[in-house]
């Protein structure tokens, strides 16, 4: 199964320019070959490692793409041993559309990390991606921003008796992955934050924080914000009323 590691933002000073910023556990291609088994990708701010086959200078990446609803990252960048443009894709197995949200994730770090070449511009002529080994529309990497989503969990009372946790963290998403984020954070307080007297106070302002996170980061439109808004002061309702219906027939 992928794994990820979130390090520092790019934006820091103070971190060494060659500790890795992403790991990833990936199947890729140059589309003359596909590498046999997973490689280890390795992302710094200086290059992006493929195992130990390849090394791509990051200055030398010139187009970062998605395909197959995001389940594949196609990168485009200049050898400079072959002086030519070549293109690579890099695969993660369908899990659920975990994966999708891992390579958008990754190619928004990777497009923010990665000072994207204006050398060597080839003619529009020249712009000329191989034939790929799958089906499916090539694609921009959508905008991304960081944006601070937690889940609250309330267990019994504050204090020594109970449990009572809320430590937002901070997400690179992009729109639609933001609200999906947003909302799942949002039902999982509603499963564990109302389960006290002190969790049905504070859980609807957590909900809130949340969503004014994702409003920040994305202003949402007004049909939106009304359905999202709905969605995640509705749902506890519902399951508080749930469980108050199943304590009346126990009665």
């Amino acid at each position: 199964m992928p794994e990820t590691i979130p390090l520092p933002l790019a934006s820091s000073p103070s971190v060494h320019a060659e500790e890795e910023l992403a790991q990833l556990t990936f199947r890729y291609s140059d589309f003359s070959q596909l590498a046999a088994g997973l490689q280890q990708l390795k992302l710094t701010r200086v290059a992006l490692e493929l195992g130990n086959q390849r090394r791509i200078v990051l200055g030398l990446i010139r187009r970062i793409l998605l395909t197959r609803r995001n389940r594949d990252i196609v990168i485009e960048y200049f050898d400079p041993n072959g002086q030519a443009f070549k293109t690579i894709g890099i695969y993660l197995p369908v899990f659920f559309g975990r994966s999708a949200k891992i390579n958008e994730t990754f190619a928004g770090i990777l497009l923010i990390t990665s000072p994207l070449s204006q050398m060597h511009e080839p003619a529009k002529s020249e712009l000329f991606i191989p034939e790929l080994p799958y089906s499916g529309p090539l694609h921009e990497v959508p905008p991304m921003r960081y944006i601070l989503l937690g889940t609250f969990v309330c267990i019994g009372l504050f204090g020594p008796i109970g449990i009572h946790h809320w430590k937002p963290k901070k997400h690179l998403l992009s729109r639609r992955y933001a609200i999906k984020t947003c909302l799942q954070k949002n039902l999982l307080t509603c499963l564990f934050g109302y389960l006290s007297i002190a969790g049905l106070a504070l859980s609807p302002l957590h909900t809130r924080d949340n969503l004014n996170q994702l409003h920040t980061a994305f202003p949402l439109r007004w049909h939106e914000k009304i359905w999202i808004t709905l969605l995640s002061f509705t749902t506890p309702l519902l399951f508080l009323g749930l469980i108050a219906w199943v304590l009346i027939l126990a009665y």
